[in-house]
Order: structure tokens, then sequence, then C-alpha cells
């Protein structure tokens, strides 16, 4: 029975990342439907506490701490991820996943080396966060968080929040080996209808697959 039980826990984290690239190249598909449209100075409340994106931080001054696997406040709220999944993908991409509930943030990242700051923000695509908001609990409590939130993605956009749509974002990558991958971020991330979601404070510490 504990060998059965072995079997299906690595079984349904293979199915997770499965779906992880299903999702992602959803996510591009409804970046590329709903940005056709000018620049988006996003002036709801929520945006009001974004690092101005004409003084972003400098490295030195990503002085926060986290929660593991994955942390952030979102709109002042501190969001701590229950579990967190890391995936290279077929194209050299680090795809890293943090699910609490029904909700999940996610970043896709190209070319990323640790001690190194990236921009995150306006229609940068190499590295891009996202939050996804609103999926159907019950249908997550089923297991199959990722086929619900890659089909929301499609279905209904405003679920999906990404700092491509933002104007302030930044990642710092801390560690980035064949064991983990460690980082610090702030982003501001908008749907596909102007709506923010403010998100500061970001940490995440995930462990590679072997």
């Amino acid at each position: 029975m504990a060998v059965y039980g072995v079997v299906s826990k690595l079984f349904l984290e293979m199915k997770k990342v499965l779906y992880s690239i299903l999702l992602f190249t959803a996510v591009l598909g409804v970046l590329s439907a709903c940005n056709n449209g000018d620049y988006n100075s996003n002036l709801s409340s929520n945006a009001n506490g974004s690092i101005n994106p004409l003084n972003p931080l400098k490295i030195d001054e990503f002085t926060w701490g986290g929660n593991d696997p994955m942390s952030a406040d979102i709109n002042g709220s501190h969001w701590v991820a229950d579990a967190a999944y890391f995936q290279l993908d077929t194209f050299g991409r680090n795809l890293i996943i943090g699910i609490k509930g029904p909700q999940m943030m996610a970043f896709i990242l190209n070319d990323v080396w640790s001690n190194n700051l990236y921009n995150m923000g306006y229609k940068v695509e190499k590295r891009m966060g996202m939050y996804f908001a609103g999926v159907d609990s019950t249908m997550a409590a089923s297991g199959d968080l990722w086929g619900v939130v890659g089909g929301s993605s499609t279905a209904n956009s405003a679920v999906v929040f990404t700092s491509y749509l933002g104007n302030s974002g930044e990642i710092k990558m801390v560690e980035n080996d064949s064991v983990r991958i460690k980082g610090q971020f702030y982003f501001q991330a908008v749907n596909s209808s102007g709506a923010v979601m403010n998100i500061t404070n970001g940490y995440f510490n995930v462990a590679k697959p072997y």
C-alpha cells in the first residue's frame, strides 16, 4: 500500500506539470488576444502602492524575506502557497507555480541567473509573473486544479492577472542551480479589463525535481 501511495503521488505531480505547460500556452494566447490596445496607466486605487516604473528598486533594496515555498502580499494581504512546482519546459523556460486553494501564482522565466535583477513589467514576455483568481473551489478540491485554471484562462480572461499588462515589476534571482530556484519579486498584475492586483514582497524557494 505504501508503494502504491508513492506511485500515485508521483503520477499526480507529473499530471500537474503537464497541465502547467498547457496552462502557460493558454495564458500566452489570452495575452495575445486581449492586449491590442494602448498602454494602460492603471489608475485604480490598487495601483497606488506599486513601485514607480521610472524609479525601480535596485538589487540591494530587495531586503524582505518570505515563506517557503512561495509567498507575497497581494493588495496588502499576505499569501502563502501550500505547494509549489518547478518545470524546465521544452523551450528552456523556467516555469514556477505556487498553489493555495483556488488561487495560483506563476512565473515564466527565460535566461535568469543567480545574483541578477531582471525587469518584469509592461510587455516583457521573456520574464512574466501571473496571478490567477476566481477558480471554482469545488473543482479545485477534486485535485484537477491545473485543468480548471487552464480552462479558466481561456474561457474567462478576467481571472488572469499578469505583469505583461502592468507597468511595474522586477525579479531578483537569488539562486538557480541544479537543486533549487530561489528569488524575490514584485509586480503590478493587470487583467484584460484593467483591474489591478498589486503584488509586493514576493518570494519563492522551490526545489527542482531530480
